[in-house]
Formats: structure tokens, sequence, C-alpha cells
């Protein structure tokens, strides 16, 4: 729950100080389209969807190997990767209903459209008021840090990469604010280690 209070506020500090807004109006100013299209392929790789896949990929060939040389440490080790799926999802539900409900605009609505940065639409059903968290930044670090609490030798670069796939929907030009990544990072790690916690009777079953 602190997590998720911290990464709120943080989130909602960025915002509320314009940091973020002006960070997003200095990106656009100072345009460049090799460092952009770089950052939109992280985000492309931060997408919930092609994190599960990878999950599901990694988990499901660790288990069959391990079942294949009766191994059941890396069956269990398959299980516990495959099982970030479905944190994941929760994590996107939690985090969608604080998008729609907040209703923050996206980058473009102010930089390429007719509103301004401050304007908000809560309960909106289009996209672009669903700015605030992130859901790739939610869904990276719900991953990571179930990831980094089941392979504990691993967290640094898992917590790494998750930064650094997070921060690229912030430094690419329109899909989201500073604020958003931050917020979302909080959504993201707070349910994974719920998720975490209350597993612990299946995990050591």
């Amino acid at each position: 729950m602190l997590v998720l209070v911290w990464g709120l506020a943080l989130g909602g500090a960025l915002w509320a100080s314009g940091i973020d807004v002006a960070l997003q109006g200095w990106l656009w100013a100072h345009y460049d389209q090799a460092f952009n299209t770089a950052m939109r392929v992280l985000g492309e790789i931060g997408k919930g969807s092609f994190e599960a896949a990878m999950c599901v990929i990694a988990g499901g060939f660790l288990w069959f190997y391990g079942w294949r040389q009766g191994r059941v440490s890396a069956k269990t080790a398959g299980w516990t990767i495959m099982a970030a799926v479905p944190v994941f999802a929760l994590a996107g539900a939690v985090n969608w209903l604080l998008k729609w409900g907040i209703g923050r605009g996206r980058p473009k609505v102010w930089l390429m459209g007719h509103h301004n940065a401050w304007e908000v639409h809560h309960f909106s059903m289009k996209s672009e008021w669903w700015s605030f968290p992130s859901g790739h930044s939610c869904s990276t670090f719900a991953v990571a840090v179930w990831l980094a609490l089941a392979f504990p030798r691993w967290r640094v670069p898992f917590l790494a990469v998750a930064a650094v796939l997070a921060l690229s929907r912030a430094l690419a030009v329109t899909p989201h604010y500073l604020g958003d990544v931050a917020a979302g990072a909080g959504v993201g790690a707070a349910i994974a280690g719920w998720a975490w916690a209350a597993s612990g009777r299946w995990r050591h079953a």
C-alpha cells in the first residue's frame, strides 16, 4: 500500500508542479526523429501483451525442461514465471480504473489538439483521456517486481529494465507524461508485491 501511495503521490506532484508538462514541451520543441523512434520501440517492448507472451514462452519452456528432466525446481520456476501474467492482468485492471476515473489528457491532446495541458475528462471512454497512470509502466513494473521477488539474484536487472522501458513512455513525444510513468510504476509494483505476499501459501505448498 505504501508503494502505491508513494507512486501516485510522486506522479501527482510531477503533474501538479508542471514538471512533466515542461518535459513534454521541451521534447516537442527539440524533437529528434531517431531518438523518438528508439523510445517508441522500447515502449512497444514494454507493452503488457508482449511481456505476458515472453513470460508464457520462457516459463513454459522452463516447466517443460523440468518435466522432461525430472527437476522439480525448474518446473516450479516455470510456473512462477508464468504466474506473472495474471499479476500483470490484475495490475492492468486496477490501473485502467484509475485512468478512467482520473481522465488526464495525453500530451497529444495538448501538443497536437485544441486542449490545454491541465484539462481532464473524468470517466471518458476515449483513450486520449487515459494518460494517468501509464499502463505500460504499470504492466512493466508488475512483471518486474514479481520476478524480482521470485528470483532475488536478478532483481537489479529486472528493475533496471523496467525503469528503462517505463521511462521510454515519457521520453517519446505524446504517449505519456513523466508523472503518469511514476504513478503507473507505483500501481504495478504495489499489486505485484501484494500478489506475492498473498500467494505465499501456494508457493510453499
